[in-house]
């Protein structure tokens, strides 16, 4: 089957203008919506808005959701946060990450942000003491241990620094985060068998693993060197034997349908996100590491069991009902496998946007890529 470009365009600009009733409880997602529509269009080559359009979109984030105190500048995650005061509108990394990748797209040029004061939030974000000492916490941190709004998270990790990286491309920061004690934090979760888990003994789990391996790339950690996590990548591929299924037919992990898919944790079921993190980290190992993985029977899980063709889109697992997200990363899976057999914009795997966008925008702001 082919991949039906016309019916995911119409996918993304039907979820930047209206969402089903179900997806209310999604509002403090609001900022991942747009950015994966956005992005996804512009993965598609169908990023086709009018200059009034762009401006459009622009003023709605910048007019919803951005915060700006006088030590700090960030974005909140919900418009709602607005009316209830301070200590609950403080804003939170992901939605920052978000905000900010969004507006690259739209063409912002930026001039409401102080690039310092977006800094100053990154570092109240970072846990100065204590067994996670080096972890961020989701939103700021007036404490500097853990907070009892959140908890150190590796996806939180790897958001800071794309951000912190997104900072180095527009200004030279005068002090930094506190890097060591960040790596320490990362490789704590590395659990014995390879993959990286939420916390340090924890079963290590696919998203957990990408966020790891990106965030100590970016740190310029030798990540190369994680022989046994490359090993444990490559089990997440879903292809048992052909005679296991009549074999074990009542037993709900080895279902035929899951075959070429990747799951998250040992024997879990295939889904279209694993897809990403998993040939994402990688790819993001070594290039070269892609020949590892079956990538026609990959193909062959999204384009034939998760890629709704009445609706468009993709969902998470087979029969499922498509959304943003896991339609986003599908493409980004086929981009990162074969963007021009697919007419795909090429993906960036460390920043998980256009690599034509990255590029262009950090050469824009004649700063040195550096990681």
């Amino acid at each position: 089957m082919s991949l039906l470009h016309e019916k995911h365009e119409k996918f993304f600009n039907r979820c930047l203008i209206a969402l089903p009733a179900q997806a209310a409880s999604e509002d403090s997602n609001k900022l991942a919506i747009i950015y994966f529509s956005l992005h996804g269009l512009q993965l598609l080559n169908k990023f086709n808005f009018t200059q009034q359009e762009l401006k459009y979109h622009e003023k709605f984030i910048w007019d919803s959701f951005f915060i700006e105190r006088n030590e700090y500048v960030t974005f909140r995650s919900t418009m709602y946060f607005q009316e209830s005061g301070e200590l609950f509108d403080s804003g939170d990394l992901s939605a920052c990450l978000f905000a900010l990748y969004s507006l690259m797209i739209l063409k912002s040029d930026f001039k409401r942000l102080n690039w310092q004061k977006l800094f100053n939030f990154l570092v109240k974000c970072q846990i100065k003491q204590g067994s996670n000492k080096g972890g961020f916490l989701q939103t700021s941190n007036e404490t500097d241990l853990e907070s009892d709004f959140a908890q150190a998270d590796i996806r939180q990790c790897y958001m800071a620094l794309v951000i912190r990286q997104l900072l180095l491309d527009k200004t030279e920061l005068k002090s930094d985060i506190d890097k060591n004690s960040l790596t320490d934090f990362i490789l704590k979760r590395l659990n014995h068998n390879g993959g990286f888990g939420s916390q340090v003994f924890d079963e290590p789990h696919l998203g957990y693993t990408f966020c790891a391996i990106a965030s100590l790339k970016l740190l310029g950690f030798p990540v190369d060197n994680l022989e046994q996590t490359k090993n444990w990548l490559v089990h997440r591929q879903v292809s048992y034997p052909e005679v296991l299924y009549p074999v074990m037919k009542d037993y709900a992990f080895h279902r035929n349908i899951d075959t070429g898919g990747f799951n998250g944790r040992e024997n879990k079921l295939s889904d279209t996100c694993y897809s990403w993190w998993c040939s994402g980290s990688l790819y993001l190992l070594n290039q070269d590491n892609l020949k590892l993985i079956n990538v026609e029977l990959a193909e062959e899980f999204l384009l034939e069991k998760t890629q709704n063709t009445i609706m468009g889109g993709f969902s998470s697992v087979p029969d499922g009902t498509p959304d943003p997200m896991h339609t986003y990363l599908a493409l980004a899976s086929l981009s990162l496998w074969n963007c021009e057999k697919y007419k795909l914009d090429e993906i960036d795997a460390l920043f998980t946007i256009s690599k034509r966008l990255r590029h262009y925008r950090a050469e824009r702001d004649s700063v040195v890529i550096s990681y």
